[in-house]
C-alpha cells in the first residue's frame, strides 16, 4: 500500500486461539505478512486441545515479533484480557483466530488514526461463507469513502446492527479501565457501548480489511443453547446503559433487546429444556406480555419479530 513512511507506533495485534488448528495458519499468515511492519503480536493459546498451541509455537520460533501464552481455557474474554495486559503498542488490533486480515489492513489503520488523531479506526468487513467448496464471499470488495462518526451515529449503529471488537484499531490507554466481562457471550456489545460514549474521535474507513469467517459449528451457527440466553440478559444491561446514558437512542436498544427476547423465547419454546428452560421462558413471556403493545407500535422491530413475539406471548 506504501501510503506509511516511517513505522514508528508500535501495534498490538491480540489473537485468542482455541481449537483453531484448521483455520491458524491463514489467519497468522496475514497477520506477520502485514505490510505494517512494527507489530508486536501476542497469541493466546486459551487451553486449546487440538494442535492449536503446537502451531502457535512454531510461528513463534519463527518471527520474533511474536510472542504466546498458553493458559487453561477460560474463554475468549479472558483471552482478550490477558492479551490486553501482555501488550507493548500503544494501540491494539484484534482478530479471532479462525478470520484473517487484508495485508495492507494495519497500514492502513495507522495511516487513519494518523490522519484524524483517531481514538478508535473501524474498517471495513467482508463476510465469508465456509463451503465445503472453499470460501464464498458473501459481502462485496468495494472501497467507499473514508470519513468520520461521532459518538451517537457509532452507537446508534450498535443498537441497530450490533457489532464485534475485531477490525478495529484502538488507542491502548482506551483498555485502561475496560474488560471484557468473562464467562458470557455477546460481550463485544456491552465492550464497544462503553467505549463510543467515552471516546467520540472515530473514523470509518472505506477500504475492505477484515475477513470475517462465517463456519459450521461456530458460536453464531451452532444450535441454540442455554449459554445464548446471554443474549437476552445483557441486551437487558445494554438497553438501561442506553437509557441512563444516550436517552435519544433508547428506541432503537429497545428493539434490539426484544428481538433478543423474542429469539431466545421462541428458541426456548421449541427445543424443550426442561424446568430451567421454562424458567427462563416464563422471565421472558412475562416481559413480552407486559410489553406486547409496544412491540406491536414499535416502527423499528420487522414484521416478522412482531408476529413471533405475539405467539411467544400467548403460548
Amino acid at each position: 500500500m506504501g501510503i506509511i513512511k516511517n513505522q514508528d507506533e508500535l501495534i498490538s495485534v491480540i489473537v485468542p486461539c482455541y481449537n483453531v488448528e484448521k483455520y491458524l495458519n491463514k489467519c497468522l499468515d496475514s497477520i506477520v505478512n502485514q505490510t505494517y511492519r512494527n507489530l508486536d503480536i501476542v497469541l493466546v493459546d486459551d487451553g486449546a486441545t487440538d494442535n492449536t498451541g503446537n502451531i502457535c509455537d512454531s510461528y513463534a520460533e519463527k518471527d520474533e515479533r511474536i510472542r504466546v501464552i498458553h493458559q487453561e481455557n477460560k474463554g475468549i474474554s479472558a483471552a482478550r484480557n490477558i492479551g490486553l495486559d501482555n501488550a507493548k503498542g500503544k494501540f491494539v488490533v484484534f482478530i479471532d483466530s479462525d478470520d484473517f486480515m487484508a495485508r495492507h489492513a494495519v497500514e492502513y489503520f495507522v495511516y487513519l488514526q494518523k490522519k484524524y488523531n483517531a481514538d478508535v479506526v473501524n474498517g471495513r468487513t467482508c463476510d465469508l461463507i465456509d463451503t465445503e467448496d472453499g470460501l464464498k464471499y458473501k459481502l462485496e470488495k468495494i472501497i467507499v469513502p473514508d470519513r468520520t462518526a461521532t459518538s451517537e451515529e457509532a452507537l446508534k449503529s450498535i443498537v441497530q446492527n450490533g457489532c464485534f471488537v475485531n477490525c478495529k484499531l484502538y488507542k491502548k490507554e482506551i483498555f485502561d479501565d475496560i474488560r471484557f466481562p468473562v464467562g458470557v457471550i455477546n460481550e463485544d456489545e456491552e465492550v464497544m457501548l462503553k467505549i463510543y460514549d467515552r471516546y467520540s474521535n472515530i473514523v470509518l474507513g472505506g477500504r475492505t480489511a477484515y475477513y470475517y469467517r462465517v463456519r459450521p459449528g461456530s458460536l453464531t451457527t451452532s444450535k441454540f443453547s442455554f449459554k445464548k440466553l446471554d443474549l437476552y440478559y445483557n441486551s437487558i444491561k445494554n438497553l438501561e446503559f442506553i437509557k441512563e446514558r444516550h436517552p435519544n437512542l433508547y428506541e432503537y436498544a429497545y428493539a434490539r433487546h426484544m428481538k433478543a427476547a423474542i429469539f431466545c423465547s421462541a428458541n426456548l419454546h421449541i427445543h424443550r429444556f426442561g424446568a430451567e428452560g421454562k424458567m427462563h421462558r416464563k422471565i421472558i413471556r412475562d416481559e413480552l406480555r407486559k410489553d406486547i403493545f409496544k412491540i406491536l407500535k414499535s416502527p423499528y422491530l420487522p414484521i416478522k419479530f412482531k408476529l413471533i413475539g405475539l405467539v411467544c406471548a400467548i403460548i
